[in-house]
């Protein structure tokens, strides 16, 4: 009797996605779903267009796409009015909304309803770093954001961004992105032989892999090979900055890497390079999983590697080529680093992250 009424008050939440690509804010919506509790929640996905690569990942949850074009007027009305009838058709109570034009899109959609409405809100959109800024996206996100409407932030560094920005004073939460239990098994440190060097993320101008490049072309030891999974618009001048600097045989571009778990479980550093970050899943998963991690020193991975990771100058090539020699030569630096990281990363454990979101899910904060 009592797991029938449990099952009959399910809450049904339609997230909502511009898409399923391979990126930070897609692969924590997949994590997620598949963690979250089944048998309080129903879960559909909505993705606006784009690639549905993770899809894959989510076999068991609905997927529906709106074919949205931010630049039709017409496409506009159309997905509203789709969203709205998904919502009564599934008698959602809640969306969950990621990234901005999902975000608009779907405060559109609940407008003068009782859909609750939570958008997580994943980089500082409107910083000055920000090279997609975009000044109207800016204008329609503040016009259309109402009190009622609850925001997810998820680090201090996008929260004061967005906050100050959008005047959000309010309704707001701060929830760091989790890590995947299979990530906190315990990693052996190769002695000797080829230094392996992992970088995570998609091939985008934010994630500055020129400066890795650039770093490579100064260590002239054959030993290090450098590894970057993602894929992206800036594949095309990676690979011409590899070929003119003669790094193919110490650089590869593995493309789209499915499982980062096995991906890192054979690399001596963790490295990243990002000019701009909202809250690097990639960081937290590299240090839960044991390897030294060696980033950029902007706040947003500050706030995120704290004392557990080591900091580089993001604009100069040859202190990041130094550090990383530093990195393979001093073990007492890494096993430090780990033994700190061990401890920073107990906050971003699945369990911690859902218990906040179903408060808010809930309405019990």
């Amino acid at each position: 009797m009592q797991r029938h009424l449990r099952h009959f008050v399910k809450t049904t939440i339609i997230h909502v996605i511009d898409s399923l690509c391979l990126g930070g804010a897609e692969k924590l919506l997949v994590k997620t779903i598949n963690y979250i509790d089944k048998e309080r929640y129903n879960n559909i996905v909505v993705i606006l267009h784009g690639p549905d690569t993770l899809a894959t990942e989510i076999a068991n949850t609905p997927v529906y796409r709106l074919n949205f074009h931010y630049k039709n007027p017409l496409s506009w009305i159309k997905a509203i009015w789709k969203l709205r009838r998904l919502v009564k058709e599934h008698n959602a109570s809640l969306i969950h909304s990621h990234l901005v034009y999902s975000t608009l899109v779907s405060r559109l959609a609940v407008l003068f309803s009782d859909t609750r409405l939570v958008s997580t809100y994943h980089c500082p959109e409107y910083s000055k770093l920000n090279p997609y800024y975009n000044r109207k996206q800016h204008i329609l996100d503040f016009i259309t954001y109402k009190k009622k409407h609850i925001s997810i932030f998820v680090s201090e560094t996008v929260a004061k961004n967005i906050r100050q920005k959008l005047a959000i004073s309010e309704n707001y939460y701060i929830i760091p992105n989790f890590v995947p239990d299979e990530f906190f098994k315990k990693k052996e440190l190769h002695e000797g032989g080829m230094y392996h060097i992992a970088c995570v993320g998609n091939l985008k101008a934010e994630k500055n892999y020129k400066l890795a490049l650039m770093a490579m072309t100064l260590l002239e030891d054959n030993n290090y090979h450098l590894h970057i999974a993602g894929e992206g618009k800036e594949r095309g001048n990676l690979e011409s900055i590899i070929l003119l600097n003669g790094l193919q045989s110490k650089v590869t571009l593995h493309g789209v890497v499915n499982n980062i778990w096995s991906f890192l479980n054979d690399k001596d550093l963790f490295l990243m390079t990002s000019t701009s970050e909202g809250m690097a899943i990639s960081l937290i998963e590299a240090m839960a999983a044991g390897i030294p991690c060696l980033v950029s020193d902007i706040e947003s991975l500050r706030e995120t590697g704290k004392t557990g990771v080591a900091y580089f100058n993001v604009n100069n090539y040859k202190e990041l080529a130094d550090k990383i020699t530093q990195m393979h030569t001093d073990k007492e630096l890494n096993s430090m680093l780990i033994r700190r990281s061990e401890s920073i990363v107990k906050e971003y454990t699945s369990i911690n992250y859902l218990d906040k979101l179903y408060r808010i899910y809930d309405g019990r904060n």
